[in-house]
């Protein structure tokens, strides 16, 4: 998929803001996608833990 003209110019303001933000701006985007992802996957385990364990999975 290429992008097109629109699309690459809003790419790079968005980049373009990120590069000019504060460092702690920065840091804490970095952390909290770390954090959103450890999220996921503890939610995903317990799930499928959830799911193993169930009447409904013997059956």
């Amino acid at each position: 998929m290429t992008m097109d003209f629109v699309d690459s110019g809003l790419y790079r303001d968005i980049t373009d803001y990120a590069q000019d933000s504060p460092t702690w701006v920065q840091l804490a985007a970095e952390i909290g996608t770390e954090a959103g992802l450890l999220v996921f996957v503890a939610l995903f385990d317990s799930g499928a833990q959830f799911l193993t364990r169930s009447p409904m999975a013997a059956a």
